[in-house]
């Protein structure tokens, strides 16, 4: 993961080409219950409902995280780490 940036719930993951895929990565994630999309080919894109509880966004979180770590090299999922 190279940088995440947005703003409120509105958040875009920049993932490092060489590392993953953002295709991919949307493709677990949709199949883990997280609707997201990839643009500029290595940036996976959340927008998350307005409304969403607390409780909700952080289950979320954890799907994410641990997407992330399943789709990058062991040495490099220490990069994800830091983000719980």
């Amino acid at each position: 993961m190279r940088e995440v940036r947005g703003r409120g719930l509105l958040v875009g993951v920049a993932l490092d080409p060489a590392l993953a895929d953002a295709g991919e990565v949307a493709e677990r994630l949709l199949a883990r219950g997280i609707a997201t999309r990839d643009t500029n080919g290595n940036v996976i894109r959340l927008a998350p409902p307005l409304v969403i509880d607390e409780a909700t966004l952080d289950e979320a979180a954890s799907r994410i995280i641990d997407t992330l770590r399943a789709c990058v090299p062991t040495d490099a999922a220490a990069s994800v780490a830091h983000m719980q």
